[in-house]
C-alpha cells in the first residue's frame, strides 16, 4: 500500500484505542486507514459528513451529532444532539471535560460533556496570552520606510506620552534603543541611520517594534 507520496506503508498501529471521539466532516475521508492495523479498537464513536474511509464497525455510529458553533468559537453538541450518555467502555482517568467540569459516570462522546453548569476552563483570548507587544498598547503604524542606510517609521501617537522601540537582527534577543521616545506630535516619527542603534547592519535583516509605555 502507497501513501500519498509514493512510500510505501508497511508499519500499522498496533494495539491502538479509539474511542468515544465525535468527528464531522463535509468534504475528505473521516478516517484514512492504508492498513489493517493489528487488534485496534474502536467504540462509542459518533461520526458524520462526507465518507467515513473504512468499514462501518460496531465502535462507530454514522449519524448527525449536531454539533453548532458558539460564541466562544467551539463547534458544541446541541441538546439535542446523540452525543449524550454516548460513551462507551471504562476509561476512569477520564474524569473532566475541555470545560473543566466533572464528567458523570455516563460519560458524553466527545470532549464536551453537555450540563448546564459555570465552566472552569474556556479559551483564551489574545488579551490574556502572548507577549505585551501584542496588545491594545501597540500603536497603529501609518508608514515604514527602510533602505540600507536608513529605517523610518510614523505612528498614531498620544502627545506626551512615551513610546519604547526595540530592534533585532535575529528576533532572538530584542535590544532597545537608548532613549524612549516622547511623542511631540499626533503622528510621531522616528528615524535609525545607524546612530541610534550603533550601526546597522550591513547584511541580513533588522526588525523593530514599537511600544506606548505606561
Amino acid at each position: 500500500t502507497y501513501d500519498e507520496t509514493g512510500e510505501v506503508t508497511s508499519m500499522p498501529p498496533t494495539d491502538c484505542v479509539i474511542a468515544n471521539n465525535v468527528v464531522l466532516s463535509r468534504r475528505d475521508d473521516l478516517v484514512d486507514q492504508r492498513v489493517v492495523p493489528p487488534n485496534m479498537l474502536w467504540e462509542g464513536n459518533i461520526m458524520y459528513g462526507n465518507n467515513l474511509g473504512i468499514t462501518t464497525n460496531n465502535g462507530i455510529q454514522w449519524i448527525d451529532p449536531k454539533l453548532g458553533l458558539a460564541t466562544d468559537g467551539f463547534w458544541r453538541p446541541a441538546t439535542t444532539s446523540p452525543v449524550k450518555g454516548a460513551a462507551r467502555g471504562s476509561y476512569s482517568y477520564v474524569t473532566n471535560d475541555i470545560d473543566g467540569q466533572l464528567r458523570p459516570v455516563l460519560k458524553d462522546a466527545g470532549c464536551d460533556e453537555l450540563m448546564a453548569i459555570t465552566t472552569v476552563s474556556k479559551p483564551l483570548t489574545s488579551a490574556e496570552v502572548g507577549p505585551a507587544w501584542i496588545s491594545a498598547s501597540r500603536p497603529a503604524l501609518q508608514t515604514v520606510s527602510a533602505t540600507r542606510q536608513r529605517f523610518t517609521m510614523k505612528w498614531n501617537a498620544t502627545v506626551g506620552a512615551t513610546y519604547n522601540i526595540e530592534y533585532s537582527d535575529a528576533m532572538e534577543t530584542w535590544k532597545p534603543i537608548p532613549q524612549p521616545v516622547s511623542a511631540t506630535n499626533p503622528v510621531q516619527t522616528w528615524t535609525d541611520d545607524g546612530a541610534q542603534t550603533g550601526g546597522l547592519p550591513t547584511k541580513g535583516s533588522r526588525l523593530y517594534r514599537l511600544q506606548q509605555m505606561p
